[in-house]
């Protein structure tokens, strides 16, 4: 028997897990880009992620649609 939610959920509100393999120096730019906004690195890299699926034509779609565009430097500068 499962237990169904008093009210259906808003698919919004389901999340999913994923993994993903990324470079060190650029996870590393992301923790460093995390930290300084007091952030977990999985927060920055959900928001980003959130920000190009919302506007796959963006001003930055270019930029982040290359490997080397948006993601982050090895020294923790770029991004969104």
């Amino acid at each position: 028997m499962r237990a169904e939610p008093a009210e259906p959920l808003a698919a919004e509100s389901v999340m999913t897990a994923t993994s993903l393999r990324l470079p060190k120096p650029v996870m590393d730019g992301v923790r460093h880009r995390a930290r300084e906004r007091g952030l977990k690195p999985t927060a920055v890299m959900r928001e980003w992620t959130e920000a190009a699926v919302a506007d796959p034509g963006g001003s930055r779609a270019a930029e982040c649609g290359h490997r080397s565009g948006c993601a982050v430097s090895a020294a923790g500068a770029g991004g969104p």
